[in-house]
């Protein structure tokens, strides 16, 4: 999973668990938790978060951003 950030180049840095929660929880519809109790919310981010780990993508508005991240991904 990919955080966002533009930059002036291409970067990939990785999230510690506790910003990546924050971070998502953060981007949240409100009527989620309408429906999902606040506890199980942060359980099941925390789960993601877990299992496929976060990365900060610093990138430009440009078309370079593609291949750095192909190369990432095949890496």
């Amino acid at each position: 999973m990919l955080l966002l950030e533009k930059g002036d180049h291409e970067a990939l840095a990785p999230v510690s668990p506790p910003e990546a929660l924050a971070s998502l929880l953060g981007q949240l519809f409100g009527s989620v938790l309408d429906i999902v109790p606040r506890g199980e919310v942060v359980q099941r981010v925390m789960g993601l978060v877990d299992t496929v780990g976060v990365h900060r993508l610093t990138f430009r508005k440009d078309p370079a951003v593609g291949p750095f991240l192909k190369q990432w991904v095949s890496g």
